[in-house]
């Protein structure tokens, strides 16, 4: 399973002052996890009807609102509900 983390879950305004005073947090995050976690929009949790969290979804290939859309499409057109925090 993807983990994925979406900015707008982690306060989107919050992100780029964190990231300017403390870059080691980020590459220690991304560190810890493997590499599975990266806190950028494009992230998209995936649940199901019961509203349980069932898995993640991390997009990338154009800027962080666009690759949010598409993981958004693609969580819906698999008749899963997607949750970007917003």
């Amino acid at each position: 399973m993807a983990t994925a983390l979406s900015a707008k879950r982690f306060l989107p305004s919050l992100i780029p002052r964190i990231w300017l005073a403390a870059p080691a947090f980020f590459t220690a995050l991304n560190a810890v996890s493997g590499g599975r976690m990266v806190p950028v929009a494009g992230g998209v949790l995936i649940k199901n009807n019961q509203n349980e969290i069932i898995g993640s979804i991390g997009i990338s290939g154009d800027d962080s609102d666009n690759d949010e859309i598409c993981a958004v499409s693609g969580v819906a057109a698999a008749g899963l509900i997607p949750d970007t925090g917003a």
